[in-house]
């Protein structure tokens, strides 16, 4: 058998071990998680979230922090917010105008909890976790 031969016959299972490996990086149990904020024209709001990145394979469990800042340019437009993970917690202060500011937490794509808020400095609270660890909206 020549020496290029014998190596593909020893490094093709290796290499296809490796490809197999690298497809369980993503847990299934981690889904895109996306905070939308709505609210009126000139809504400014600040806040924090931390999402957890379930364990996989190859990865243990990690937090991603997600900072959010921004004003409300028009009514009818929503500022997203998205990360990856498995749960999720936030906290949002609204900084300013007297009408309701909303925060909606979404788990790939449907909605999982919502706050509100009408007074200026007004605090809203959004989370998440799978029912096997906790509470499920």
């Amino acid at each position: 058998m020549s020496r290029s031969a014998y190596l593909r016959q020893k490094l093709l299972p290796i290499g296809l071990f490796l490809v197999g490996l690298a497809g369980c990086g993503r847990s299934a149990a981690n889904a895109v998680l996306t905070v939308r904020i709505t609210g009126p024209a000139g809504a400014q709001f600040t806040g924090q979230c931390t999402a957890h990145v379930a364990p996989s394979f190859i990865s243990q469990t990690r937090a991603v922090g997600l900072d959010l800042r921004g004003v409300i340019i028009t009514d009818a437009l929503a500022l997203h917010y998205q990360t990856t993970g498995e749960t999720i917690y936030c906290s949002i202060r609204k900084l300013s105008v007297e009408r309701p500011l909303t925060v909606t937490l979404l788990r790939d794509g449907r909605v999982v909890d919502q706050d509100q808020t009408m007074t200026p400095e007004g605090d809203m609270n959004v989370g998440y976790e799978p029912a096997e660890r906790g509470t499920q909206p």
